[in-house]
């Protein structure tokens, strides 16, 4: 590079080093100065351009050094804005000043270059020349921020200048002096800069005429259009003008539709900020909505440009602020583009298009006017689709603002004919499995609700984030249930909401509930499991009066639908629901909360009441809207209180009676029974006429007492005491006020007085009653009675005849338990069933109560095991034959039939007395009735009737000469391989009497025939079949099956050594009886070994065939179980005496052979 004169003379620091050599900046600035060619200078413009973007700190460092200097070359570089030159150098100049200037941050050069700008701008008289002046002074106030208010305080003719500059129909001046006037907007003192009408037209009519290719031009004017809205002098100005149709609402729609993304963002600011405005938005946003601007934002909603949407969205929310919005039907208009603009948010993700879309949504749904149609099914269908979708965002706010939107969507006008009410249960599970996460949802179980973790009203302390969550999760469950059942109770009004149910013609009722229960159903479950918990759990919620009104409203409502929730009062009542809401009654002010709590409390108690005492409702109705208001607090608070102020009794106390009966039936116990019995003592002492009362009261009394004794056993003193007994025994009709239950039982037969009193009625109405208590609370009751009172115990027994069906259960299955533990009179018990049952045969049979005819055969069943002697009836005995075989018997009654039956054969068998066998045998149809019940499907019926059969075949061949039963050796068999136990033990017994019988093949029992029906017998390959079945029974691990099977085993190879010598002897040396003797011995696990394994171990040796069958460890095992015993238990015909003795004849080794043979000697 060329040097000047002077280059030798500037110091070291003024000298930079470029990728071209080095460069003197103090020669630049001289050629700057003198007369050199322009193009000379221009090439150095780009040099210094170069040194700044390389040296930029090194360089602005040495011009300031010396503000003279570097005033000096700024003015010097102004030079080349306004000469005729490229340009792009005006470009670069402007682009080396805004470096230099704002690096050197000199208010004096800063100063100096401003007056100049401002002086050479208005002598040029030219924006078109001035237009490079204008660009820097923009790129300066853009650098340089305090720069604005020094502008506008000193060169306020230039910025006059500006502003008229902007009707100039050069487009880039109106851009650059519009990014000027952005920046002078910005300035905060009001007094500096006013803006006129002027410059308000001047901004919309750029913004109405510049074309569409000015794409800066909008976009400034735009900027400058905000910032004249955002400042509180210009804005009622802009929104006034009306100069021939240029109006703010036209130019904003005509920038809307424009089609260009960001200047339609930039637009739906302005507007955004435009509307924010309190003083004049009403009139704006008619103005808007009247020029169809809303229409225009619906439009462009469905965008996949988030910041045009999200901009879109914020000026519908300010427009949905009128009622002009709704009045002018834009919700039903928008609706759609709503849906859609929400599902595109989804999509992309974008989860502040996501919140904004459904706050528009949940205003629109809100605000909505009554009696316009809102949605077609289509939107309705796609609304509910797109919620649940809206719970998949892992965002607490927008999920809270998704189940705003279901809320507000709850409205009947919003729904369609029929009410999709399958869908809205699908949404609503959706809505509360979300908001469980906040709420904490716990299952506490039928009749349980969590205790309460804070005091009414208060805060616990570092939770307060949690609980004002948990506050507006609960709040707006709440508001959801409530205005589902306001749609629910609109709807059952409307035959045309709910769906048409259809079921054909032979069913008068639908088998399923429909949809709307479903979703009452869905609602109680929502408030059961997760609201009510949530406010018991944490009392402070209650503070929140808006929490505690939706709370009782919406119980309220909901037990005013048609559709039973009698579980769920149920469960409010016995799980303190009741105490809860009146402890926290007294810490509620808002007297219409209050109300809704006392008609919630007042539903509760009378939905209960109409089931239990229908003819009393009346009655509890009058009660509680007189004492009611009155009653909050504790029980034992309003207790002590009614003690201590009211002497005589009136309705408060018998509200405070029926409350504390529903708590008490329903299994909760929020009062002590002490204080309990205080209040029933005075309510009984105070009382003028106690047997004037009303009878249900004295139920409720009667109740509570016999509940105290329960707990406490603990009664009444005897003043009061002897006061009630006196006035029952005045009131007739004793049974309307005895409940019944298993534990008043229990009270009444604790006192003699009561009991006398009580005793026969109660307990008479107890065991009539068809809603009985459990029998695990039956037993000490029936065990006091009959102790107390023997006419109690025939009572009882008379039930089983004539009482009902779940009576006669009730009482025979506690009679089955107590026959366990041999605690009934069973002589007393047997001789009465016996006698009943007589009469009720002797009677017509065809109206025999089948479920009476069964207890009774089981009590006497029952009763038979309990004593020793033999007394059968025969006529009884034919007549539960006769029973048996009749036509209408059924399956239970078949049971209860073979049972005695069987149980009157064994007895009469073990005295070998065949009267009953005879007996039966008479009976035609006795043998059909046997065979078909020898494979019945109940294990019980089966074996019964094989055990008669085996009894049968054991007595005399007279009884059943001529007559048999077909019981194939197959269907055995089956039996055998089956695991039903008991039917192979009798199967096992009526082998066992087969093959010990003397008679020939055919004799009753049959088990082969041919084609023409007569008996045959068996071959040797049924008979291998049967051994080795019985083989595998043996092992068993049931003993009393293994010597069932051993000793039918036995019995069938006793009798092949008589009739098929060979066939026995193969038997007898099969290896699997090794097998056998191993398993069985092994089974023992070195203890006794069973008799039965030594007899069968006996049956071999002595046919010699021992030592082939038992190992040696085995003989060893039973020398030593023979040494053990001790000699006075043994006798010479013990099974093991024999065996041994048997054993000791071998010449084999054995342990301790002295000692047997010693032993042996002695029992011999």
């Amino acid at each position: 590079m060329e040097v000047q004169e002077n280059h030798p003379k500037h110091d070291q620091k003024w000298l930079f080093m470029t990728e071209d050599g080095p460069v003197c900046l103090a020669c630049l600035i001289e050629i700057f100065n003198n007369e050199y060619p322009l193009s000379k200078k221009q090439y150095c413009l780009r040099r210094l351009q170069d040194l700044l973007n390389r040296h930029k700190n090194d360089v602005v460092e040495v011009i300031g050094k010396d503000t003279r200097v570097a005033i000096h070359l700024t003015l010097t570089l102004l030079e080349f804005l306004v000469i005729d030159i490229d340009s792009r150098v005006k470009i670069i100049a402007v682009d080396v000043l805004v470096l230099i200037i704002c690096n050197l941050k000199s208010e004096e050069v800063v100063s100096c270059v401003l007056e100049e700008i401002s002086t050479k701008t208005q002598k040029m008289c030219s924006y078109q020349n001035s237009l490079p002046l204008f660009g820097l002074v923009g790129n300066l106030l853009e650098n340089i921020p305090p720069l604005v208010e020094q502008l506008v305080q000193c060169h306020g003719s230039y910025v006059d200048y500006i502003v008229k500059g902007l009707n100039q129909p050069d487009e880039h001046v109106q851009s650059s002096l519009a990014f000027i006037l952005i920046h002078v907007c910005c300035i905060t003192s009001a007094d500096y800069f006013k803006p006129t009408t002027k410059l308000g037209e001047s901004v919309l009519t750029i913004l109405n005429t510049s074309s569409t290719k000015s794409h800066i031009l909008q976009t400034n004017a735009l900027g400058l259009l905000n910032k004249l809205l955002v400042m509180p002098s210009s804005q009622h100005m802009l929104l006034d003008i009306n100069e021939n149709g240029l109006t703010f609402s036209a130019v904003m729609k005509k920038l809307l539709i424009s089609g260009k993304h960001d200047i339609q963002i930039s637009t739906a600011r302005c507007l955004m900020v435009a509307l924010s405005k309190d003083s004049y938005q009403n009139d704006l946003a008619l103005n808007l909505l009247s020029a169809d601007v809303a229409e225009v934002l619906f439009e462009i909603l469905p965008t996949s440009n988030e910041l045009l949407m999200e901009s879109a969205l914020c000026c519908l929310q300010l427009l949905v602020k009128t009622e002009t919005f709704f009045t002018k039907c834009h919700s039903v208009y928008g609706l759609e583009s709503i849906m859609r603009a929400l599902e595109q948010a989804l999509c992309m993700k974008q989860h502040k298009c996501t919140m904004y879309s459904l706050q528009l949504l949940e205003v629109i749904l809100e605000k909505h006017l009554t009696g316009v149609r809102l949605f077609s099914s289509s939107l309705l269908t796609a609304c509910l689709d797109l919620i649940p979708q809206v719970f998949n965002i892992n965002n607490y706010q927008i999920g809270l603002e998704c189940v705003k939107v279901f809320s507000n969507l709850l409205r009947k006008g919003h729904m369609l004919s029929p009410v999709p009410f399958k869908d809205l249960g699908i949404v609503l599970q959706s809505v509360s499995e979300w908001l469980s996460k906040t709420m904490c949802k716990t299952s506490f179980g039928y009749g349980k609700y969590p205790k309460r973790t804070a005091t009414f009203g208060s805060t616990p302390q570092g939770l307060s984030n949690t609980l004002m969550r948990k506050s507006q999760a609960t709040e707006q469950m709440l508001a959801i249930i409530y205005k589902s059942s306001r749609l629910l109770l609109e709807c059952m009004d409307d035959p045309l909401a709910l769906e048409e149910t259809y079921c054909p013609p032979s069913q008068t009722e639908q088998s399923e509930s429909t949809s709307i229960e479903r979703y009452q159903q869905l609602l109680v479950s929502c408030l059961d499991s997760l609201c009510i918990p949530a406010v018991i759990g944490n009392a402070g919620l209650m503070s929140e009066g808006s929490i505690c009104k939706l709370l009782y409203s919406s119980v309220n409502q909901l037990l005013e639908t048609k559709y039973s929730l009698q579980p769920f009062v149920v469960k409010l009542i016995s799980g303190g629901f009741i105490s809860f809401t009146l402890e926290a009654k007294k810490h509620i002010r808002q007297e219409e909360s209050r109300l809704q709590m006392d008609l919630c409390l007042t539903n509760c108690c009378m939905s209960v009441i109409m089931d239990l005492h229908p003819n009393v409702c009346d009655l509890v109705k009058v009660t509680f809207e007189n004492a009611l208001s009155n009653l909050y607090g504790s029980f034992k608070q309003m207790i002590a209180e009614l003690l201590e102020t009211r002497r005589i009794i009136d309705s408060h106390h018998h509200c405070i009676l029926i409350m504390m009966y529903m708590v008490a039936y329903h299994q909760d116990s929020p009062v002590p029974p002490n204080v309990m019995l205080s209040f029933l003592d005075a309510y009984i002492t105070h009382q003028p006429n106690l047997s004037s009362v009303s009878p249900f009261f004295l139920h409720c009394l009667l109740f509570l007492l016999s509940k105290i004794f329960l707990e406490r056993k603990e009664s009444l003193c005897e003043p009061s005491l002897d006061m009630l007994v006196s006035a029952l025994e005045e009131l007739g009709n004793k049974e309307q006020w005895i409940s019944g239950d298993i534990f008043q039982l229990e009270w009444i037969f604790s006192s003699e007085s009561i009991c006398q009193c009580l005793g026969s009625v109660s307990l008479k109405k107890w065991l009539t009653a068809e809603e009985n208590v459990s029998e695990d609370d039956c037993k000490e009751i029936i065990r006091a009675i009959m102790s107390q009172n023997a006419s109690c115990l025939n009572t009882v027994l008379d039930l089983l005849e004539k009482g009902c069906e779940r009576t006669v259960s009730g009482i025979l299955q506690i009679f089955l338990e107590m026959g366990q533990k041999e605690e009934a009179p069973w002589e007393l018990v047997e001789n009465k069933c016996r006698q009943s049952l007589k009469m009720m045969f002797i009677g017509n049979m065809a109206r025999l109560a089948d479920h009476n005819v069964i207890a009774l055969l089981s009590m006497i069943s029952l009763s038979r095991q309990k004593r020793v002697s033999y007394n059968e009836d025969v006529k009884l005995v034919f007549h539960v034959v006769k029973y048996l075989c009749s036509i209408s018997i059924t399956e239970a009654g078949v049971g209860a039939a073979c049972a005695f039956l069987t149980g009157s054969l064994i007895q009469s068998s073990a005295i070998q007395d065949s009267t009953v066998a005879s007996v039966l045998m008479s009976h035609d149809g006795f043998i059909p009735c046997l065979e078909e019940n020898l494979f019945n499907k109940d294990a019980e019926i089966s074996s019964c009737a094989i055990t008669m059969a085996t009894l049968i075949f054991g007595c005399q061949d007279e009884i059943y000469e001529g007559k048999r039963i077909n019981f194939k050796i197959g269907d055995i068999l089956a039996i055998l391989h089956s695991h039903q136990h008991v039917k192979v033990l009798a199967v096992l017994k009526l082998l066992k009497e087969i093959f010990l019988s003397k008679h020939d093949v055919g004799k009753f029992v049959v088990l082969k025939q041919d084609a023409s029906g007569h008996p045959l017998e068996l071959d040797s390959k049924e008979y291998r079949i049967v051994y080795m079945c019985l083989q595998q029974l043996a092992v068993k691990d049931t003993l009393n099956m293994q010597e069932n099977a051993v000793s039918c085993m036995l019995s069938l190879l006793t009798m092949l050594e008589k009739k098929d010598k060979q066939l026995a002897e193969h038997l007898l040396r099969q290896p699997w009886n090794q097998l056998l003797v191993s398993d069985l011995i092994s089974c023992a696990g070195g203890g006794t070994i069973p008799d039965h394994v030594l007899h069968f171990c006996f049956f071999m040796a002595e046919r010699n065939l021992l030592l082939a069958i038992v190992k040696e460890r085995h003989l060893e095992a039973i020398c030593k179980q023979f040494l053990v015993i001790k000699q006075d238990e043994l006798t010479p015909d013990d099974t093991v005496v024999k065996l041994m003795t048997k054993v000791f004849s071998y010449d084999i080794e054995l342990i301790k052979r002295d000692e047997i043979e010693a032993k042996l000697k002695s029992l011999n």
